[in-house]
C-alpha cells in the first residue's frame, strides 16, 4: 500500500517527508490556497508549475503533480501541461475530467487529452505517472444510479488511453469503492478518509491537511 501525503510547498513537503513519507503528491487546492486563491484552475499554469518546481528542487523523494484539469481544453494543451510536469521535476500528473465545478468534459474529448497527456510524455523520454481523475460522482448531470456505470466506462477508457492509475473522488462507501475497484482495470487511489481497504492500490490525503493548516 502507497500512501501520498499532498503537499501544499516546499516546508508541508519537508514535513511529511521528515515523517517518513517515500514519496508525495501536491494538493492544487493547497497550493492555491497558499497563494491566496480558491480552488479550480483559478490558479494559472505557471504558478502552479513554479510551485511544483519549488517542492520538487528541496525534496529528494519522487513528487506526484495535481494538475487540475490540465490547464485548457484542448488535447495539446493537456500535452504542453505534461511536458511542462516532467520539466519541472515531477514523476507523474494527476488529469482531471472536470473544470471547476463545470460538467463532465465531453467522453471522447477526455480519453484524447490522457492519450496527449502520454503521448507527450513517451516523446520526451519520461515515464511519468498518469493518474487519471474521472468526477461522475460530483457531476449533477449523471443519474444518480448511473454513475457507478460511467466511472467504469470513463476509467477504463483512461487506462487504455495510456494513464497509469485512475482516481474516483467523492465516494465514502466501502460497497463502492469495491465495485468500481472489480471493474476498472486500473490501480485505483482512494481518500485517505474513505472507509475502503482491501480495494485501495495506493492512499491519497487530498487537500485536508493543507485545509486544516488553514484554520
Amino acid at each position: 500500500m502507497l500512501v501520498l501525503p499532498n503537499a501544499w510547498d516546499a516546508g508541508s513537503a519537508r514535513i511529511f517527508v521528515e515523517a517518513g513519507f517515500t514519496a508525495l503528491a501536491t494538493t492544487s487546492a493547497g497550493i492555491a490556497f497558499s497563494l491566496g486563491l480558491p480552488d479550480g484552475e483559478r490558479i494559472s499554469r505557471d504558478e502552479m508549475l513554479a510551485a511544483v518546481a519549488r517542492i520538487t528542487r528541496r525534496i529528494a523523494v519522487p513528487i506526484t503533480a495535481d494538475m487540475e484539469a490540465g490547464y485548457g481544453m484542448t488535447p495539446d494543451a493537456v500535452a504542453e501541461t505534461a511536458r511542462r510536469v516532467i520539466d519541472a521535476g515531477a514523476v507523474g500528473m494527476n488529469l482531471e475530467d472536470r473544470v471547476a465545478e463545470q460538467h463532465l468534459i465531453d467522453f471522447a474529448l477526455a480519453v484524447e487529452r490522457v492519450r496527449a497527456a502520454r503521448s507527450a510524455a513517451d516523446a520526451a523520454g519520461v515515464s511519468i505517472v498518469i493518474n487519471a481523475r474521472t468526477d461522475v460522482f460530483e457531476a449533477p448531470e449523471i443519474p444518480r444510479h448511473e454513475r457507478v456505470a460511467e466511472a467504469v466506462r470513463r476509467g477504463n477508457a483512461f487506462r487504455d488511453a495510456g494513464a497509469d492509475s485512475v482516481f474516483v473522488p467523492f465516494v465514502g462507501d466501502r460497497d463502492t469503492i469495491e465495485q468500481l475497484a472489480q471493474q476498472i482495470r486500473a490501480p485505483m487511489p482512494a481518500p485517505i478518509r474513505c472507509s475502503c481497504r482491501s480495494s485501495a492500490t495506493a492512499i491519497r490525503s487530498n487537500s485536508w491537511p493543507s485545509r486544516s493548516a488553514r484554520r
